[in-house]
This record gives C-alpha cells, sequence and structure tokens, in this order.
C-alpha cells in the first residue's frame, strides 16, 4: 500500500510539473521569449518578434508584419516564415549564419499552396518568383492558420499585381 502513495505522489508531481512546464512555454510565446507553436496573424504577434526580426535585419522597423510562423524550438531565429505589407520571407539560421530568403510582391510570379490535414504534417507554400528563383514556406496547421495566412498573402499579391497594372496603364495613356 505504501508504494502504491510513493508512485501517485511522484506521478502527481510529474504531472504538476508537465502543467507548469506547458504554462511557462505558452506563456513565453504569447510574450515574445519563445517561439509560438502555431501560425500566427497580424494581432497575434507579439511586438517582441519584430523587434527581434529588426535587429537581426530580416524586416524594416517600417514593415507591417501579417502572418508569421517559427518552426523554432527555443528561438525565432532559428527558423521563421512571414509577409509583410511588403514582401514574402523565409529565413533559417544554419550552423551560427543566417539565410534568408525573400521576394517583394511584384517580384513573385507564382504562389503554389500546398495543404497538409495531418496533424504531424506542416503545410508548405512555394514562392516562385520572375527571375526563376523559389524558395519554401512551412506553415503549422493547426485550426486553419496555414490557410489563413496563405489567404492573406495571396491577397496581398494580387493587390500588388493589380496596382502593377494600373501604374502601366496610366504611364501607357500619357504617351
Amino acid at each position: 500500500m505504501k508504494v502504491l502513495k510513493v508512485i501517485a505522489i511522484i506521478f502527481g508531481c510529474l504531472l504538476g510539473l508537465l502543467v507548469l512546464l506547458g504554462i511557462t512555454i505558452e506563456t513565453g510565446a504569447k510574450l515574445g521569449y519563445l517561439p509560438s507553436t502555431e501560425t500566427l496573424q497580424r494581432s497575434d504577434i507579439p511586438d517582441r518578434y519584430k523587434e527581434i526580426l529588426v535587429e537581426a535585419n530580416i524586416i524594416d522597423e517600417k514593415d507591417i508584419v501579417y502572418g508569421f510562423y517559427s518552426f523554432g524550438l527555443l528561438s525565432i531565429m532559428e527558423d521563421g516564415n512571414l509577409y509583410t505589407d511588403k514582401a514574402v520571407i523565409s529565413y533559417e539560421t544554419l550552423e551560427d549564419e543566417l539565410f534568408v530568403y525573400s521576394a517583394r510582391f511584384e517580384e513573385i510570379d507564382e504562389l503554389i499552396f500546398e495543404p497538409s490535414d495531418d496533424f504531424w504534417v506542416n503545410s508548405e507554400i512555394y514562392v516562385i518568383t520572375k527571375a526563376g528563383d523559389e524558395f519554401l514556406l512551412v506553415l503549422d496547421n493547426f485550426d486553419d492558420k496555414d490557410v489563413e495566412f496563405y489567404q492573406g498573402l495571396e491577397k496581398r499579391w494580387q493587390a500588388s499585381k493589380s496596382a502593377e497594372v494600373q501604374l502601366l496603364e496610366s504611364q501607357s495613356s500619357e504617351k
């Protein structure tokens, strides 16, 4: 009987520690000190994430971040995918070196969205530029936030194409 009590106490303590760890991780993510496990939309992105991205010269201070996801475990600087009011960006840190892949909306030729319904498999967006370059964005698919991210990205890209056409039309009518 004493053995069962000891096992129950140990199990209770471990369960309590796991709950406390979960709360700590969630709080750290909401405050921007740890990466969130979800794809985030503009209103959910912690200010600290933007500060980190500006410090790393991934975005400009004036950029508006509309969608963001980091696959990083301890820091958003390990890996991240985002789109702003001007561009779509993916970055990763490999062996202490930061690699940034980006395209302004007017440089994009095609976006290919490959959503995943599998909890264990992330969704992907392939960004193909007019110059023929391409890079990949990886997004968590929880609660269909990957779909929201893609729809927002596509909307901004399409709007930039529309603005580009209007500019060309106005230039040709002036001649």
